[in-house]
């Protein structure tokens, strides 16, 4: 089950609602990889294919900051888990750049968060759940 992460800034009045976690549907590899543009695809499959039959894999919408605009955005996230490890494979954005991500306990403690407009920390909230 997922979360909508709702971000405020109350200096600018900036606000960002993000959907991450999984959904329901979200353990279908088939489902998954829709997802994905033609080479992350290929780079799952093929990270896939290198773990073995036995692999461990998941899926999750995470919150990022984007290296080159700086936005602040949920986007999907293809994990393999090897050796106690979670890799991240694969990560769908439509900048091409690097991320920063953010996790849910730094939005809470106000660390890490900060408004892409103005450099304020955000205010936030977890709205409801999704499916």
């Amino acid at each position: 089950m997922g979360q909508i992460v709702s971000l405020r800034c109350e200096n600018c009045g900036n606000k960002i609602d993000l959907q991450i976690g999984q959904g329901i549907r979200d353990n279908n590899l088939d489902i998954v990889l829709g997802y994905f543009d033609v080479t992350s695809q290929n780079l799952i499959k093929d990270s896939l294919s290198s773990a073995g039959k036995d692999a461990i894999w998941a899926y999750s919408r995470m919150i990022v900051s984007c290296d080159v605009n700086h936005n602040i955005q949920a986007v999907p996230t293809f994990h393999i888990i090897e050796n106690r490890e979670d890799r991240i494979v694969a990560i769908n954005c439509n900048c091409g750049g690097t991320h920063t991500f953010i996790s849910v306990d730094d939005i809470i403690n106000g660390t890490g968060c900060k408004c892409p407009k103005c450099g304020k920390t955000f205010k936030y909230s977890i709205s409801e759940l999704w499916d």
